[in-house]
């Protein structure tokens, strides 16, 4: 019912980071400490009310809302908060895609020939949508440290392999230490690049 305005939300969230990453807008202090108490009012909210909507579960809501925080927190240590703000997002968004990107490889091939229709591509448009901060991140940084992204495909192809084929081994905890472990890998790839905006600016 409620997926075409879910999809609106997500690809206008997008949208914001992408133009407040650049803007004169200034963050300050306040806001910072406004974002980690609406944050954490925001988990405590969705853990007491059970709070879910279409295919984001209450335990996916948690999760991605800790994501954010932590990704946020980590690059309030390298850039101003307004910075690690957009990259905070823009990475846990991203990795909503990266982190199962070998079933979407998985998917195209059980829907072959299917899959090679216009149809097909244009009912997943949501997906590719969120592959969108890629082209973001090649503008903005000089990434030179490609080894965690190996290390990051490595991963997901092993722990999508243990998830169809031993599913019982870790169940449904198999999912959020994914997600975080991968999360890790592009919160590294980019912490380690240079924002192209630092070097004009030297």
């Amino acid at each position: 019912m409620y997926y075409g305005y879910v999809q609106l939300f997500i690809f206008g969230q997008m949208l914001l980071w992408f133009n407040l990453y650049h803007s004169r807008f200034h963050l300050t202090r306040d806001h910072e400490s406004m974002f980690y108490f609406l944050g954490f009012s925001a988990f405590l909210w969705v853990w007491r009310t059970g709070f879910s909507v279409e295919y984001f579960t209450t335990r996916i809501l948690l999760q991605y809302i800790l994501m954010v925080m932590a990704t946020v927190q980590v690059f309030n240590n390298k850039y101003e908060f307004k910075k690690a703000l957009c990259l905070g997002f823009l990475l846990v968004f991203l990795n909503s895609f990266w982190w199962e990107m070998f079933y979407h490889v998985y998917e195209f091939q059980i829907w072959l020939p299917y899959s090679l229709k216009t149809d097909w591509w244009i009912n997943r448009l949501p997906q590719w949508i969120r592959v969108t901060p890629v082209f973001f991140l090649c503008k903005n940084f000089n990434i030179k440290t490609r080894v965690y992204l190996v290390y990051g495909l490595v991963l997901n192809f092993a722990l999508f392999y243990l998830r169809f084929n031993f599913p019982h081994l870790l169940g449904l905890y198999l999912h959020p230490i994914h997600r975080v472990l991968a999360l890790s890998l592009l919160i590294l790839t980019v912490y380690n690049s240079q924002d192209k905006e630092r070097i004009i600016d030297a």
